[in-house]
């Protein structure tokens, strides 16, 4: 539902999508508007995990500002 910009951002998922991360897990995005370059990012590492939300390793300061949607997947 909402990323935001920063050198470590949160990443909040809708609260009837509660996720299954956990701290060290990789994820991908697809379809982020305003927010592309997340797209093309590849694997990016996570942490911090909550129910609904969970921190990415990466720094987001230079992106783009997040629109709407997206999808986030595990990645092996």
């Amino acid at each position: 539902s909402s990323i935001e910009q920063g050198e470590r951002p949160v990443v909040h998922v809708h609260e009837d999508k509660r996720h299954s991360y956990q701290d060290g897990d990789y994820v991908k995005f697809t379809e982020v508007e305003g927010m592309t370059e997340l797209n093309d990012a590849g694997a990016i590492k996570i942490s911090d995990t909550k129910a609904y939300s969970f921190r990415l390793e990466l720094d987001t300061s230079g992106f783009g500002a997040y629109a709407r949607q997206g999808i986030v997947e595990d990645t092996k």
